[in-house]
């Protein structure tokens, strides 16, 4: 008797340990998902600002003020999938860099606003900044 439930406890921690592995599988799919269904726009709406920050000013803060958008609505969906608690940590650097990237972008849009050339050259130098951090952020929660 002692023995069988030995082995029952044995087997419920082995269970508890396939469940936490399929639970991750399962938060960096959905992760997955998420970034798959957002990355064309984002592509896109970058490709698009940044060609027009080389003379469209105009166009180019409605194309920040979109890429903002689509950042914030991207990140708040990583945010709202359920994270087992041994990736917490990435997801909430997941995040934040999505967060830190969004405020760049709002910042080069102000600085293009202002036609301020010094500020656009600083909120720019910010923007490669986030936008390296943000691919670092991706690089860790994906293990690479």
């Amino acid at each position: 008797m002692t023995r069988a439930l030995a082995c029952i406890v044995v087997l419920a921690g082995i269970a508890t340990l396939a469940a936490c592995g399929v639970g991750a599988d399962d938060y960096r799919a959905a992760v997955h998902d998420v970034q798959v269904r957002h990355e064309a726009r984002l592509t896109a709406l970058t490709t698009k600002a940044t060609a027009d920050l080389a003379g469209r000013m105009d166009a180019a803060v409605v194309d920040l003020g979109a890429l903002a958008q689509e950042i914030a609505a991207f990140a708040a969906e990583v945010k709202r999938v359920p994270t087992p608690e041994a990736d917490q940590t990435a997801a909430d650097a997941l995040v934040a860099a999505y967060t830190r990237l969004r405020a760049a972008t709002l910042a080069v849009r102000a600085a293009v606003i202002a036609r301020n050339r010094t500020a656009l050259a600083a909120a720019l130098v910010a923007f490669n900044a986030a936008a390296d951090g943000e691919a670092a952020a991706v690089d860790a929660f994906n293990g690479t």
